[in-house]
C-alpha cells in the first residue's frame, strides 16, 4: 500500500515536468520541421493521457486496497471475538 502511495506522489511531482516540457516542445515549433513538431505534439499529448489516467487509477487502486484490508481486520476480529466465547 506504502508503494502504491509512493507512485502516486511520484506521479503528482510529475505534472510541472509534464507543463515544462510542454513548454519547451512549443517554444521549439517555430523552427523544427512540421513533421517533428507533429510527432512532438503527438508524443505530449500521450504523456498527457497517461499522466490523467494514472492520476485518476492509482487513488481508486488505493481506496479498493484500504477497503480490503479494512475488510480483512474485520473479519479477523469477528474471528478472534467467536473464538474467545467458545
Amino acid at each position: 500500500m506504502f508503494s502504491l502511495q509512493a507512485l502516486h506522489s511520484e506521479v503528482l511531482a510529475l505534472e510541472p515536468t509534464h507543463t515544462e516540457l510542454t513548454s519547451l516542445g512549443t517554444a521549439l515549433c517555430p523552427t523544427a520541421p512540421e513533421e517533428r513538431v507533429r510527432q512532438l505534439k503527438d508524443e505530449l499529448e500521450t504523456l498527457q493521457r497517461r499522466l490523467n489516467v494514472q492520476n485518476e487509477v492509482i487513488p481508486q487502486r488505493l481506496d479498493h486496497l484500504t477497503a480490503v484490508i479494512s475488510l480483512q481486520v474485520t473479519h479477523t476480529c469477528d474471528v478472534s471475538d467467536e473464538a474467545s466465547l467458545t
